[in-house]
């Protein structure tokens, strides 16, 4: 396993470094935040881009102990976006449940299990219910409904 470790905490995990995850990292990183990638493959780690200055774990995200090393007990979120939605869900339950984190996010392809709950602090994001709404408000010009 190899730690780029950086001195601050309170920052975003990210799960996953495929399109989405090293999307997510290469644009919060510009924006200034805190970032910590974990992934399984360190061959996915070379998807960020040279001037990514965040952390860079490799290892499985449902481990405790590699979240422990991205620094989940000092983070503000995390977002599970592996490219499996069964590996998403449990990690974002995981730092739901285990770590009481308030805003994590878990990417799932299904639509049907994408199903929100109020009694935990997790959200899960479907991209193709994202597409639809956006395809509905572009064409339709629906107005956005407000987040619960």
């Amino acid at each position: 396993m190899r730690l780029f470790v950086k001195e601050k905490s309170n920052g975003l995990i990210i799960v996953g470094c495929g399109r989405l995850g090293s999307s997510l990292a290469r644009t919060m990183a510009e924006e200034g935040q805190n970032v910590t990638v974990i992934d399984c493959d360190e061959n996915a780690l070379q998807k960020l881009p040279a001037s990514y200055e965040g952390c860079s774990v490799i290892g499985d995200g449902t481990d405790t102990d590699i979240l422990e090393t991205a620094g989940i007990r000092h983070a503000a979120a995390l977002i599970a976006a592996t490219d499996d939605d069964a590996a998403n869900i449990m990690i974002a339950q995981i730092a739901s449940r285990h770590y009481q984190l308030k805003n994590v996010i878990a990417y799932v392809e299904n639509t049907s299990k994408a199903v929100n709950s109020p009694e935990i602090n997790m959200i899960m994001i479907s991209p193709t219910i994202l597409s639809v709404k956006e395809a509905q408000k572009i064409l339709f010009h629906v107005k956005e409904e407000k987040a619960v």
